[in-house]
């Protein structure tokens, strides 16, 4: 049994969070599906985690790469914290599991834990699942559905296409139907009408068609957004 700030965790739920969270130092689970786990319970795996891997380094890696990377790093892949910056995010988390599990679990001192985390926040830049498609169905969630006449999802489907335009400029992108349907909580051909009707009405343009090849999986529709 484990026992910090009045949780306890038996090692089969510990191991039931992680196989289920995480997949070594990447997300088993899309950051979509995040905003379901409670914050502490969230963090507390993503402890465990960053114990697990920080004990795989090699003695000399160990010397450099701490604990604290992996927590960080899985940290802010959470909806509630992402937006954070590194002083809101480390009272967000002393607020959901408090401070004693980095000298406990993670065998760092709290000051230069919290450092590390602090400078994690503001270098990290490759942050578990977090791909431009990911990030544009969030922002495309959280965006304003001003479509009065359109089709039910339409317009946040839109959103999507907008938001990777954003990111990636004039490069083109893809929508790609049964990565994108579970995202958008719809069939794979809701997307592929949905690409469609874009066309139809303007807002897409294919940069690049699908081809297929028997022996290799071929190469996938490009896309570029008109505003």
């Amino acid at each position: 049994m484990v026992t910090r700030a009045n949780r306890n965790f038996t090692p089969q739920e510990i191991e039931r969070w992680k196989e289920h969270l995480f997949s070594e130092r990447n997300l088993r689970v899309p950051v979509t599906e995040l905003d379901k786990w409670p914050l502490s319970q969230y963090l507390w795996a993503a402890v465990f985690q960053a114990r697990d891997l920080h004990e795989l380094r090699e003695p000399l890696d160990q010397n450099w790469q701490t604990p604290a990377w992996d927590f960080g790093r899985f940290a802010k892949a959470h909806p509630s914290l992402i937006n954070l910056d590194e002083n809101q995010a480390l009272d967000a988390v002393r607020r959901a599991i408090g401070s004693g599990f980095w000298d406990e679990f993670l065998d760092m001192d709290q000051a230069d834990a919290e450092m590390a985390f602090d400078d994690i926040w503001i270098q990290c830049r490759a942050i578990p699942g977090y791909d431009p498609l990911t990030v544009a169905v969030l922002e495309a969630r959280n965006s304003k559905d001003d479509a009065a006449d359109g089709p039910e999802g339409y317009e946040t489907f839109l959103n999507v296409a907008r938001s990777l335009k954003r990111q990636l400029g004039d490069k083109p992108f893809m929508l790609p139907c049964h990565k994108l349907a579970p995202m958008l909580a719809c069939q794979p051909m809701t997307i592929s009408r949905y690409r469609q009707k874009a066309i139809r009405d303007g807002h897409l343009k294919i940069a690049k068609q699908h081809s297929f090849r028997s022996a290799t999986k071929g190469e996938a529709t490009e896309f570029t957004y008109n505003d």
